[in-house]
């Protein structure tokens, strides 16, 4: 449950939602979504720049999009 969590936040967040709505969404301050998550996510994307990775292609966006759902995602931004 954790690993899709932190999926779902990390979605939200490069689709653009605040920590302040990320937290909301989760029944906690902006601070504690970050320190929940943020550094998480941070601590990737430095592992990620590190080994070259470019991140997905199209078609794998696409097929993550697909697993998690776009309805998900809109309902995390509140749209």
């Amino acid at each position: 449950m954790q690993g899709r969590l932190r999926a779902a936040v990390r979605s939200v967040r490069s689709a653009g939602a605040s920590w302040s709505q990320i937290g909301a969404a989760l029944g906690m301050g902006k601070q504690a979504a970050w320190e929940a998550h943020g550094k998480w996510i941070d601590g990737q994307a430095a592992r990620n720049r590190e080994a070259g990775y470019q991140g997905l292609d199209r078609a794998q966006v696409e097929a993550v999009d697909d697993f998690a759902g776009q309805a998900h995602v809109s309902r995390w931004l509140g749209q």
